[in-house]
C-alpha cells in the first residue's frame, strides 16, 4: 500500500455551514463540484454528523480546533465511515464515543487510507472492539491524537484502535484511561505498524493485556512509554502473540502490574527484540517485567530495576524460548519465592554477555534459576546478590539444567546454601571467573558432574567448592584453579596453586559492586592458567576472569577492542593483535602501583562501565 499524505494546503477549500460553501458536511461529500484533495473547513461547535466516504475519493476535513469543533454521530452511529478506495485526512477536531458503534470506522477489506493529525478521539461502543478508531486492510495515521475517554457508562471489550490487516503509523500519541472488558486499548493484528513516541498509561483489563495487544504482523515501538497499566490476568502492558515480531528501541516500562504472567509484557510463539529499553518497578505473579512463552527474545543494553516477581524474577524464559542479553544490567530485583533477576525453564536457553546482576533478592535464588534449560553465562558481573540457595542454580531434584560460566567475575554474593553458584542437578562447565568474597555457603556447591578450571576463589571464610550434603556428585574436573584465603578441596590437581600471596586483582568492596576486578600485570595469576589455552601473546593464559576464553568479553582499557584481538588491553594507546618485538615488559614490582592501571584510563566515558573498566560490545 503507498500512503498518501493530504496536506492543509489542497486544490480547493470549501467552507461549511449555513450561508457558506455547503451547509453540512455531508452535502459537500455529495457534490460533484468538489474536487480530489480537497479541503471542508467546519466551523467551531458541537457538530452531528454522518461523514460517509465510499469510492475513490480523497478528501481533507479540517475543524477549528480539537477543543472547538466536536463531532459524534448521528443517532449513536459511527462519525466517520470509509469504504472502497476512499482517502481521508481529518485534522482539529474532537470526536466523541458512539453509542452504538465505533467513533470512525472502516468495514473488513475496505482499503482505506485514514490520517488523523491534533485530534482528540474518544472511544466508542462495539463489541467487536475498536471503540475509537476500527479499520480494516487500509492505511492508519496518527499524529499527535489523544485517546482518553472511554464510551460511558458501558465498559466496551477495546476502547480505542483496533487495526486488522493494514499499515500503522503513530506518532506522538496517548492513550490513557481505556478499560476494557477483553481486548487492550490498542490492537493491532496482522499490520505492519511503526509507533513513535507514544505514551500508553493507566490502562485497564480484565483480560490480557491493557495497553497493546500485537497479533502475527511487524512492528516497531520507539521512543515510547508504557506506565500504571494493569491486568487482571497477564500482561500488564503488553502481550505479543501468533508469530507477531515486534521490536521495542529506547521505550520505557514503568509500573505496570499483571495478577498473572508478564507485568510489563507478556511475549507467546513470537519474535521480541528489546534495544535500551528500561523496564523498572513492574510487578507479576510471574516474569515481572518479560515472560516470554515459546518466544525469541534478544535484549540488548536494556535496564531491568525494581521489578518484583511473586515467582519466576523479573524476565523469566519458559516453555522453550531462546533468549540473548547482551549489556544488560539486572539491579535490586526481587522475588517472594523463587529468583530475583532471571528465570530459564522447560527447554529453553539462553546466552547472556557483558551484562551486570547487581543486589537482586529473592527467598531461594537472587540471581539466575536454570530449571531443565542451557545457560551460557559469559562476561558477567554478580556483584552484591543475596539469596538463600546462592546468585545461580542449576536444576532442583526433580529437573536437571546446563550451566556454562566463562569469564564471569562473581563477588560478595550471599546466600545460606552456597554463596555463589549450587548446581543441585545437572552440568556446570565453569572456566576463567573470579569468584571473591562469597558470604555464607561454599562458593561452588556441586551435585552433579561439574567442570572448575582456570577459576580465581578468593576471600571467603566457606568452602571453594564442596558437594550436595547427602548426594552423588558424580565427576568434579579441576585444574589450573588458584586459592587464596579460603579453604581449599582437596586433593590438588593438575597446576591448581594456594596462593600465599595477594592475587592482586583490585576487587571492589561490598558497596562498590561497579569496582575494578582485574589483575594487575605482577599478579601471580598471569600466565598461571591452562598452557593450552594461551593468551594473544602466545604464552600460557591467566587464572581468572580476564584469562583465556574470558579475554573475549572484556575491554580493559576502553578503546573499543575486546581482550582476544587486543593484545594490549590495558594500554589504550596500542590496540590489535601482538606483535612479538613490541611486546610489553611488565614494570618492577616497586613500580606496578604507579605504572599498571586496573582498569580503563582515558578517553570519552563508555556507554557501560564497570568491573574491567568497560564490559565492551562485541
Amino acid at each position: 500500500m503507498l500512503w498518501i499524505f493530504a496536506g492543509l494546503a489542497s486544490a480547493q477549500t470549501f467552507t461549511i455551514g449555513p450561508g457558506l460553501s455547503y451547509d453540512t458536511v455531508e452535502e459537500a461529500i455529495a457534490s460533484s463540484s468538489v474536487p480530489d484533495g480537497a479541503t471542508l473547513v467546519l466551523p467551531a461547535g458541537d457538530l452531528e454528523v454522518a461523514i460517509v466516504m465510499d469510492g475513490a475519493r480523497r478528501l481533507v476535513i479540517q475543524g477549528a480546533g480539537s477543543t472547538l469543533t466536536t463531532l459524534h454521530g448521528t443517532g449513536g452511529g459511527a462519525a466517520v465511515a470509509l469504504d472502497g478506495n476512499a482517502d481521508l485526512t481529518l485534522t482539529d477536531v474532537h470526536v466523541l464515543g458512539s453509542e452504538n458503534d465505533a467513533s470512525i470506522r472502516t468495514p473488513p477489506d475496505a482499503n482505506v487510507s485514514l490520517t488523523i493529525e491534533d485530534a482528540i478521539v474518544d472511544g466508542g461502543n462495539i463489541a467487536t472492539g475498536g471503540g475509537a478508531v476500527l479499520i480494516s486492510d487500509g492505511d492508519l495515521v496518527l499524529r499527535r491524537v489523544t485517546f482518553d475517554t472511554p464510551f460511558v457508562p458501558a465498559v466496551p471489550q477495546a476502547v480505542y484502535v483496533k487495526a486488522v490487516g493494514s499499515v500503522v503509523l503513530m506518532e506522538d500519541v496517548e492513550f490513557s484511561g481505556a478499560a476494557s472488558t477483553e481486548y487492550a486499548a490498542v490492537s493491532l493484528y496482522e499490520a505492519v505498524s511503526t509507533l513513535r513516541r507514544v505514551d500508553f498509561h493507566d490502562n485497564t483489563t480484565e483480560g490480557v493485556a491493557a495497553a497493546l495487544i500485537i497479533t502475527d504482523g511487524e512492528t516497531t515501538v520507539e521512543d515510547s512509554t508504557f506506565s500504571g497499566n494493569t491486568s487482571a490476568t497477564s500482561a500488564g502492558a503488553v502481550r505479543t502473540e501468533l508469530n507477531a515480531r515486534v521490536t521495542f528501541i529506547d521505550t520505557t516500562f514503568d509500573g505496570n502490574t499483571a495478577a498473572n504472567l508478564g507485568g510489563g509484557m507478556y511475549a507467546s510463539s513470537s519474535s521480541v527484540s528489546l534495544e535500551g529499553c528500561t523496564f523498572t518497578g513492574n510487578e507479576a505473579l510471574a516474569g515481572a517485567a518479560v515472560l516470554s512463552n515459546a518466544t525469541i527474545l534478544d535484549v540488548l543494553e536494556t535496564s531491568f530495576s525494581g521489578n518484583v516477581a511473586e515467582n519466576q524474577g523479573a524476565v523469566a524464559l519458559l516453555a522453550t524460548s531462546v533468549g540473548t542479553f547482551d549489556h544488560v544490567d539486572f539491579e535490586q530485583n526481587a522475588s517472594d519465592i523463587s529468583v530475583g533477576a532471571l528465570h530459564v525453564e522447560t527447554d529453553s536457553e539462553a546466552v547472556v554477555t557483558s551484562s551486570r546482576f547487581i543486589g537482586n533478592t529473592a527467598a531461594f535464588v537472587s540471581a539466575v534459576a536454570v530449571l531443565r534449560a542451557s545457560v551460557e553465562l559469559r562476561g558477567n558481573r554478580f556483584c552484591g546478590n543475596n539469596g538463600n540457595l546462592g546468585a545461580v542454580k542449576v536444576g532442583n531434584p526433580d529437573e536437571a539444567g546446563s550451566l556454562v560460566m566463562v569469564g564471569n567475575v562473581l563477588d560478595d554474593n550471599t546466600g545460606e546454601t552456597a554463596s555463589t553458584v549450587h548446581v543441585a542437578n545437572g552440568y556446570l562447565d565453569a572456566q576463567y571467573n573470579t569468584f571473591v568474597g562469597g558470604r555464607q555457603g561454599p562458593m561452588l556447591l556441586v551435585g552433579d558432574d561439574a567442570v572448575a578450571k582456570d577459576n580465581l576463589f578468593a576471600t571467603s571464610t566457606e568452602a571453594a567448592v564442596a558437594f550436595v550434603e547427602g548426594t552423588d556428585p558424580g565427576v568434579l574436573v579441576r585444574a589450573y584453579n588458584a586459592f587464596w584465603q579460603i579453604p581449599v578441596p582437596d586433593p590438588a590437581t593438575t597446576g591448581e596453586v594456594v596462593l600465599t600471596e595477594d592475587p592482586l586483582v583490585g576487587w571492589a568492596t561490598e558497596t562498590a559492586c561497579d569496582g575494578p576486578v582485574v589483575e594487575r600485570l605482577d599478579s601471580p595469576l598471569i600466565d598461571a592458567g591452562d598452557p593450552a589455552i594461551p593468551d594473544p601473546d602466545g604464552s600460557a593464559s591467566d587464572i581468572g576472569a580476564y584469562g583465556g576464553r574470558g579475554r573475549a568479553y572484556w575491554d580493559v582499557d576502553g578503546d573499543g577492542e575486546n581482550g582476544d584481538v587486543d593484545c594490549y588491553d590495558r594500554d589504550p594507546e596500542l590496540t590489535g593483535p601482538c606483535v612479538p618485538t613490541v611486546l610489553p615488559t611488565p614494570p618492577p614490582p616497586d613500580e606496578v602501583a604507579v605504572a599498571v592501571p586496573y582498569g580503563r584510563v582515558c578517553g570519552s566515558a563508555p556507554a557501560h562501565t564497570g568491573v574491567f573498566g568497560v564490559l565492551a560490545r562485541r
